[in-house]
């Protein structure tokens, strides 16, 4: 029983290191925070992506839509790393990485 515990801490201290993002400046972005604060943080990013996509659907049709933007950085310790980083009405939602 101890090890399954000490295996679960190991993962979920894991998982909370990658929900976040350093920026340029040495500041941490987090979920939550706005657009304007990753852009402060982290600079331009190499390129940028936005849709519209439903917000709030219900049943077979929606009753919000918005714009969601996608912006890519590069890793400033691990050049093959490409951070993607989802924005909904201004605020970062999701983080995902990849080589």
């Amino acid at each position: 029983m101890k090890w399954i515990i000490i295996i679960l801490a190991v993962t979920l201290s894991l998982n909370v290191n990658a929900s976040r993002f350093k920026g340029k400046d040495g500041n941490y972005i987090v979920r939550g925070d706005t657009a304007t604060k990753l852009f402060l943080a982290a600079g331009e990013p190499l390129r940028k992506r936005s849709e519209r996509v439903c917000l709030d659907k219900k049943r077979d049709y929606c009753k919000r839509w918005g714009r969601t933007e996608y912006w890519y950085y590069q890793d400033r310790e691990e050049s093959s790393v490409i951070w993607t980083i989802k924005i909904v009405d201004d605020k970062v939602v999701e983080f995902s990485w990849s080589r």
